[in-house]
This record gives structure tokens, sequence and C-alpha cells, in this order.
């Protein structure tokens, strides 16, 4: 469910029951005879049901991140211990997936580094690995060890989901959450709090007017694409990786980062981009907040501890 905008990442969700503010200030304001929060104004009482259901979220968020990577560390002790090499990759893998539906932007840091390194697509895969280590080596066995044999029978949840049933992992949410149908159930929930979130961000205003400025930057420089998400497309479009030299493969890939990354600074996508998760976050929650109790339920079935 992740979806990378330029560079992807991820988020969470997971929580602890917050009492009511409302409810606090009313009990509190009714003995002091003071404005209770029925009567305030509307847009006072609907900020304060927003910081609550922001802060049970986050709660939720928080939760539910630690338990992934108590998950995932336990796992890769159980890989280790059986002598199957894990990858360096692996080692640094941040588990779980924000509230923000695993949604994250281009920092500028990654928008300069384009400027001066390109997409670096013309690189062969040894030297892609000594950049970007993946888990290239020993990938399978590291693979089976972890989620099992291929061929091996999933476990099927009440809710739909299908979870791996042996391998180290699947010993692993046992072992955090008390059972994978515990696993599987928080996670449903996750999924759709999360999904509305990163809809709501792909389809905002800011998002698309963004988007279009972008475009049209891009179009001025003899590139036409209307969306970012087409990046791989037109590289593939300009650069012939079959029977381009790799001298021209790499002129070609520089000279559309650099002017991809010229025009996420024209456009201001950073400081666009930096306030666009918690907006979408807060809109969501003033709609869905059934999913946070939801969650928050969910939770409270996993063993403390």
């Amino acid at each position: 469910m992740r979806k990378r905008l330029y560079v992807g990442i991820s988020l969470v969700v997971a929580g602890l029951l917050v009492p009511s503010l409302i409810e606090m200030n009313g009990r509190q304001n009714a003995q002091s005879g003071s404005i209770t929060s029925a009567q305030k104004p509307l847009a006072v009482a609907n900020s304060v049901v927003t910081n609550d259901l922001t802060n049970r979220a986050k709660n939720v968020s928080a939760e539910f991140n630690r338990l992934n990577r108590l998950t995932y560390e336990s796992a890769l002790r159980c890989v280790k211990s059986s002598g199957v090499a894990v990858p360096p990759s692996a080692e640094s893998i941040i588990t779980g997936a924000l509230l923000r539906g695993g949604v994250s932007f281009a920092t500028q840091a990654d928008i300069d580094d384009r400027k001066v390194n390109g997409y670096r697509t013309w690189m062969t895969s040894k030297e892609t690995e000594a950049v970007h280590p993946s888990q290239s080596v020993d990938s399978s066995e590291f693979a089976i060890a972890m989620n099992g044999e291929p061929s091996a029978e999933m476990y099927h949840a009440a809710n739909g989901i299908d979870v791996a049933a042996t391998g180290c992992l699947a010993d692993a949410r046992v072992s955090v959450f008390g059972s994978l149908e515990n696993f599987a159930q928080v996670q449903s929930v996750y999924n759709s709090l999360a999904g509305k979130v990163q809809a709501e961000i792909l389809s905002s205003d800011v998002m698309l007017s963004t988007q279009k400025e972008w475009s049209a930057c891009m179009a001025s420089a003899g590139f036409d694409i209307a969306s970012w998400f087409d990046m791989s497309e037109l590289l593939h479009r300009v650069i012939d990786y079959k029977n381009d030299s790799v001298d021209a493969v790499k002129a070609k890939d520089m000279e559309i980062a650099k002017t991809d990354a010229n025009c996420l600074d024209e456009v201001g996508y950073v400081s666009k981009m930096s306030s666009l998760p918690e907006q979408a976050e807060n809109r969501v929650l003033s709609r869905d907040s059934g999913l946070v109790a939801l969650m928050e339920d969910e939770l409270s079935k996993v063993p403390k501890g």
C-alpha cells in the first residue's frame, strides 16, 4: 500500500485510549461555571475534537510502530541464530508504516543530490549495489528464513488477510502480538486508516497544483511528463538503455535529473509538501474517527509486556 512520492519512505498507526478532551473540559467547566464545550464557538469545538483525534492517532501509530519494530528485531535474531546471513540493508530497515499512508516526499537533500549525481541509472548492478546496498546477496536464503518456503501454507485470518504461517517473522509476530490473528486484525484496520490518508494526500489541491506547475516547468525544458510518478517511463522513452553507450546514458540521465531537481526548486516543492501530510491526516481523522477507536480496540487485545 505504500506510495512513492519520488523518494518513498514509510509511516505507522497505534495507541492508547485517551479520554475525550471535550468530556474532560465539560466536567471541569461545569464545576467552575465557565463556558462549556457545548457553548463554545463551533470552530473551537471542532479544533478540540481534531486535536484529540490526532493525539489518539499518534499514540496508535507509535504503539503499532513499536510492536512492528520488536517483531522485526526478534525475527532478525531468529534468522541469525539459524546460521543464515542477514544482508546489510535488512539490518537498517525501519519497520512499520506511518499513519500518513506510507507516503513521504523528496527532501531538499534528495533534490540537491539529484543535481550532482542524477538518478544513477547508468551504473552497473555492482556499482548501484555499492551506492545503495540491497538484499541481493543471499536474498533467497534470507527471504525463506524470514517468511518460510514459498510453497508453505498461509494463515488465513478472519478478516481475509493472508499471513505467512512459517518462518522467523511468523514466529516473531506470534511472540509480540500474541497470535497471527491479532496481528492480521491490527494490520487490517491500519490499512484502512492509512489508505484513506494516502488517498487524501494524492488528491489534494496542493499536490495536484504543484505537480501541474512542475510539469509545465519540465515541458519548457523539452520533457513531456504530466506526473512525477511517470519519471521511469520518461527515462525509458528518452534513453535507449540497450543501445546507447554508458556515456550517452549518463549524459541523458543527468540532464533529466538536473531539470527535474531545478523544477522542484522552482515550484517550491519542499515547502509546499512539508505540511501536506499533517493536513491530510487531520481531514481524514475528522471524518473517520471510528477507525481510530477500532485500532485502539484491536491493539488492546495485544498482550502487554
